[in-house]
């Protein structure tokens, strides 16, 4: 059965979210050897599982992936920054190995899940990294966070419900069903910026498979129903906002209204990319991202 015109606009306006070059879970397989695996207990029956590593150096920094993402997707920049920086990357709740408890996928819960997974590791972030909708979920726990020094928020925005496509989305919502159909899935491919390998769009969708369609529903509804601007008058960290030279999945309205909302916030575009600009120039968002952490005290 053919994708409905809806399911089409929506999806590649607003979603397409990309991938990792590599999945596996293997302990030492796909992962550095010193990442440690840990599932967290963070009440309300939910659990969260992130990996982490140096948590002994003096910044550490905490990243939150998009919609139908892993952890595993910062990979390739993690393995672009220093040594001398602490990591914490997170399946957000309803993705990856985290729990999928219903109504457990907006940001709000997002965000004091991931307060107590910190809390019970012993971090305090320097600074927070999102992509996508993993950026409105930054905002939510930056906002509050008190005294977290910075933020990091690639492709992402403060919310939907002013978006173009906003009437897509809710439609999109409306008729998921539980387990999102291949030919949904494989629009994500539209989504890249050029030609890109099976062995790299394949296990994306693998994963974007595996994230119920209620959690999809879920976070889209969150997208359209909060918008964060509500609290950035009194946003506190210092803030960077990556843009893609060309997404293609949510153009750059949603950074142009955080960057409005956010006057001290530096902004940087990264040439030759898409929405996934972490995935597909690591080494130019790791240097960007270096080059403003060392402006942050």
């Amino acid at each position: 059965m053919p994708v409905s015109r809806v399911w089409r606009a929506a999806l590649i306006l607003a979603f397409g979210i990309l991938a990792s070059c590599d999945r596996s879970r293997s302990e030492g397989e796909g992962t550095a050897p010193e990442w440690r695996h840990r599932t967290i207990a963070v009440g309300q029956g939910d659990s969260l599982y992130l990996v982490h590593r140096r948590l002994d150096r003096e910044h550490i920094l905490v990243f939150i992936p998009g919609l139908a993402d892993t952890w595993e997707s910062y990979l390739a920049l993690a393995a672009e920054l220093p040594d001398t920086l602490g990591m914490v990357l997170v399946d957000p709740l309803g993705h990856g190995a985290s729990t999928k408890r219903a109504g457990a996928s907006g940001p709000g819960r997002q965000a004091e899940a991931l307060s107590a997974a910190l809390d019970s590791l012993g971090v305090r972030p320097f600074a927070v990294v999102g992509h996508s909708n993993g950026g409105i979920i930054a905002q939510f726990y930056g906002n509050a966070t008190p005294g977290l020094p910075a933020a990091v928020l690639i492709a992402s925005g403060s919310g939907f419900g002013t978006h173009p496509a906003a009437d897509d989305f809710r439609a999109l919502a409306a008729s998921l069903p539980d387990t999102v159909p291949d030919e949904v899935l494989e629009l994500q491919r539209d989504s890249f910026r050029g030609p890109v390998p099976d062995s790299i769009v394949q296990p994306y969708i693998d994963a974007a498979r595996a994230t119920p369609g209620r959690v999809w529903r879920e976070v889209i509804d969150s997208l359209l129903a909060f918008d964060t601007r509500v609290f950035l008058t009194g946003w506190r960290p210092r803030t960077l906002l990556v843009l893609a030279e060309e997404d293609a999945v949510i153009g750059d309205d949603g950074m142009i209204e955080l960057a409005a909302a956010m006057p001290g916030a530096d902004t940087v575009r990264i040439p030759g990319t898409s929405h996934g600009v972490h995935w597909q120039r690591p080494d130019a968002v790791a240097d960007a991202v270096m080059a403003f952490l060392a402006t942050v005290e």
